[in-house]
């Protein structure tokens, strides 16, 4: 067994600038993150070499190199108060060559969310509409707004840590299935705040439980992820309701 740190990404206390590595393109942002495991080379990343433990983290840099793929997303928010919203999800993202497109649309009769976004070199050029023109960003101002990137050293938006694990469990010892359930309060401050800016809520959500289902490859790349999470939020005409979430994440790949 290889035993590797037990956090593959950290905060750091100050904002600097990091870069997001491709094949062709550098991507500047300002996510403060130390990626942890940033030196495994590609023979490293199988699934058989490592404890369980690690699998999440080293899952989470995997995701962060992987390029020439397509994710697609399937699913559903029910919020529950006097009556029962349902908020169905639908986006895609595309990382193939030195392309990324994210498009993410979502509607219910509580709100209607649109947001497509190329992310260059060196910019971002987003719209919340479909009918609108492109807003030119820097990516320091595009995460001011929404607070994440479709290519976070992440799992689903959580920047995971060795602290916010609470368990993780093969759950088909015939593939690499696990089912990991962790704190979501302590690891989605950036997540939180695109929660927040896309749902039009007054106040950021409380996450109550995550479960991720993870059907990988033997050499860490996602095949699916399931997501279920539960989770309260403070919204203008419901007030303060709970919600919970369930999707579905589909990954292809190019040649």
């Amino acid at each position: 067994m290889i035993v590797l740190c037990m956090s593959s990404c950290k905060r750091n206390d100050t904002t600097i600038e990091n870069t997001y590595l491709t094949e062709t393109k550098t991507y500047i942002t300002t996510q403060t993150i130390e990626r942890m495991n940033q030196n495994l080379v590609d023979s490293d990343f199988v699934i058989d070499k490592y404890d369980i433990l690690d699998i999440p983290f080293i899952y989470m840099e995997k995701l962060y190199r992987l390029n020439n793929y397509k994710r697609v997303v399937k699913g559903e928010t029910v919020a529950k108060k006097i009556i029962t919203y349902t908020q169905v999800i639908d986006d895609e993202f595309i990382n193939k060559e030195d392309e990324k497109h994210l498009i993410t649309r979502s509607k219910s009769s509580l709100v209607n969310v649109y947001l497509e976004a190329f992310f260059l070199s060196d910019r971002v050029s987003y719209r919340e509409k479909e009918t609108d023109e492109f807003i030119e960003s820097s990516y320091m101002d595009y995460e001011n707004v929404y607070g994440t990137f479709p290519f976070d050293c992440a799992i689903e938006g959580f920047e995971l840590t060795k602290e916010s694990l609470i368990s993780i469990d093969r759950i088909d010892g015939d593939s690499y299935k696990y089912l990991l359930v962790i704190d979501g309060n302590s690891c989605s401050t950036r997540l939180k705040k695109q929660m927040k800016k896309m749902g039009d809520l007054k106040e950021e959500p409380v996450f109550n439980n995550v479960e991720i289902i993870l059907s990988l490859n033997i050499d860490f790349s996602p095949i699916t992820v399931e997501f279920k999470a539960t989770y309260s939020i403070n919204k203008a005409i419901v007030g303060k309701t709970n919600c919970v979430q369930n999707y579905t994440a589909t990954y292809t790949y190019f040649e």
